[in-house]
């Protein structure tokens, strides 16, 4: 593997590079991070759906509020889960 920063080469499981000192990011890392953010976004919406579905049952759409309202309860746990 090569360092992304002085082009030289270094171990795959290197944490930051012997020769110039940059840390490596791995893969790994750029997807644990993703999935953090993606469960942020995941909670959000989850959360502006169980608002909808409130005002949807206070207005009279009990049917689709109920059915938001579950939708938003599992989005808002997938992304507790995730995140």
């Amino acid at each position: 593997m090569k360092c992304q920063n002085c082009g030289k080469s270094i171990k795959r499981q290197a944490k930051s590079c012997k020769y110039c000192g940059v840390r490596i990011i791995q893969k790994s890392d750029k997807m644990a991070k993703k999935m953090t953010m993606d469960g942020g976004i995941a909670m959000a919406c989850g959360g502006l759906m169980v608002i909808i579905a409130i005002v949807m049952a206070i207005y009279g759409g009990r049917m689709w509020a109920a059915i938001i309202l579950i939708l938003g309860c599992l989005l808002t746990f997938i992304g507790k889960k995730i995140g």
